[in-house]
């Protein structure tokens, strides 16, 4: 058996450059039937003892598919069209398009008057393909294919080499399944950009060639001790991931390290001991002038008082809220709650433990009790409309046209800023947390709606821990003590 890693690099070589798998083909005496990804009916290609080898486009600068598609149509099909002309695509049989969208449909008579030396084959998939008459014109189409294929190689396709076809499409299918199951415990080694050299190679592999060199990958993870990954695991809803610049965000490490196995309670008295941070990147502080810069800060917040933090925009008012949530590590100095340093807490239960209300309130297209349910889940109509009261918007909410059942526009753009601030400050009244952090709780508000919420939070957390983040004095009216920074 073939090492591993050599099987993956003959991947890797494909996705770097499919011109060199193709000559390869074309050297052995195959024929090769360019297909437009992903749906063209390779089964059929590889029936009649053709290769089909998928056509994704690439980067390439576009001059001359300008002439053919406009500026707006699919970037993929744009790069296929300058690619083609270029003579990238020199050898290959035919091109296979079928017209899923506005863009392949008009490729294929793109394709036909700028690229006369392929001969091009459209299928044209029927929308319902459950009929009777939609499953008879989908053989129509299939045999339309076929006919236009041996016109064009003279391969003849026979029912037993249809059979083998779709086996060795089976085959290769489940192979793919047992590699993603087998990578998720390898994500050492099974980085996103592997991972994704392993797809897209499939598109340019003879299937059953494909398999076997999969299959010896699969073969050698298994010789591997499991490796138990605490890194980011994200899933990517669509067909591929390009280019590769965006895979390397996913393999970026995060900023802390989540804490697990530790200490499983948070108390509500704060300690900073000449804590001292600066951002790496000015641009992540979200401080208004770009410094965010904490220097030898040491304070104390007590359990049951509100605090009030008071300074100029710019000088790490948000930074420190952020330390305190372990967003970031601090350069220098100690955090500590309740005498535990913030790492020997578990992440889940420091975070869990605080309502965080931030300068900008995110919300969904979905409707206003879902977007307060992201701070309790199982929420009752009751609690809502306290936590809505509280917050000096309930009000609002029942003057729209289905309360709270109202479907809000994306990012909260049906709302003005004042507005969205308040149902973020409603979230925090709804998570009922023992420790409250308000980042410019009221900068968006006015002062009837702000006095109201004040009073709200002098009222409804007497019991709780809070920090209030402002460069308003007004805002600070509340607060047991200010600490001007």
């Amino acid at each position: 058996m073939a090492d591993w890693k050599t099987s993956l690099e003959r991947l890797q070589r494909a996705c770097a450059n499919p011109r060199e798998q193709l000559d390869r083909y074309l050297e052995q005496g195959k024929q090769v039937v360019g297909c437009f990804a992903p749906y063209a009916p390779e089964e059929l290609v590889h029936a009649a003892g053709l290769i089909p080898m998928g056509m994704w486009g690439g980067r390439t600068e576009l001059k001359l598919a300008k002439s053919y598609l406009p500026a707006f149509a699919c970037p993929i099909m744009q790069a296929n069209m300058e690619l083609g002309l270029k003579g990238a695509y020199q050898g290959i049989s035919a091109v296979i398009i079928p017209t899923m969208c506005d863009t392949l449909r008009c490729m294929t008579q793109n394709w036909r008057f700028g690229m006369k030396d392929i001969p091009m084959i459209p299928i044209v998939y029927p929308q319902n393909r459950t009929s009777p008459a939609s499953v008879d014109y989908l053989i129509s189409e299939f045999e339309t294919v076929l006919t236009i294929l041996y016109t064009i190689t003279g391969n003849m396709v026979s029912e037993k080499s249809m059979e083998e076809a779709i086996a060795v499409y089976n085959q290769h299918n489940a192979t793919m399944r047992e590699f993603d199951t087998a990578a998720n415990d390898h994500l050492d080694v099974i980085t996103p950009k592997v991972r994704h050299v392993v797809h897209k190679s499939a598109f340019f592999f003879e299937k059953g060639e494909h398999t076997a060199l999969v299959q010896e990958i699969i073969a050698g993870l298994k010789e591997l001790p499991a490796h138990h990954w605490t890194g980011n695991k994200i899933i990517l809803a669509g067909i591929l991931c390009e280019p590769e610049e965006v895979l390397d965000i996913l393999e970026e490490k995060p900023l802390v390290e989540e804490v697990t196995g530790k200490e499983d309670t948070c108390g509500q008295n704060i300690h900073c001991d000449h804590v001292s941070f600066a951002y790496a990147n000015t641009q992540e502080s979200g401080e208004e002038d770009g410094r965010g810069v904490l220097r030898d800060f040491t304070a104390d917040f007590t359990e049951k008082r509100i605090h009030g933090i008071l300074g100029k925009s710019g000088c790490g008012k948000s930074t420190l809220l952020k330390l305190l949530m372990r967003f970031y590590e601090p350069d220098e100095g100690v955090i500590a709650y309740d005498g535990t340093k913030i790492g020997e807490i578990n992440t889940a239960v420091l975070r869990g433990g605080i309502s965080y209300v931030t300068q900008e309130t995110f919300l969904f297209h979905d409707t206003v009790a879902e977007n307060l349910k992201v701070a309790k889940e199982d929420a009752t109509e009751e609690e809502l409309e306290r936590a809505a009261r509280a917050a000096s918007i309930h009000d609002l909410i029942m003057s729209l046209p289905d309360g709270y059942e109202t479907k809000i526009a994306e990012l909260g753009s049906s709302l003005s800023g004042g507005e969205r601030q308040r149902l973020g400050i409603a979230r925090a009244f709804l998570h009922d947390a023992d420790i409250l952090f308000l980042d410019e709780p009221t900068s968006n508000i006015d002062s009837l709606n702000e006095g109201m919420i004040l009073r709200s939070l002098k009222e409804e957390c007497a019991d709780k821990t809070i920090l209030m983040v402002s460069h308003r004095k007004s805002t600070m009216g509340i607060a047991d003590d200010v600490l001007e920074m």
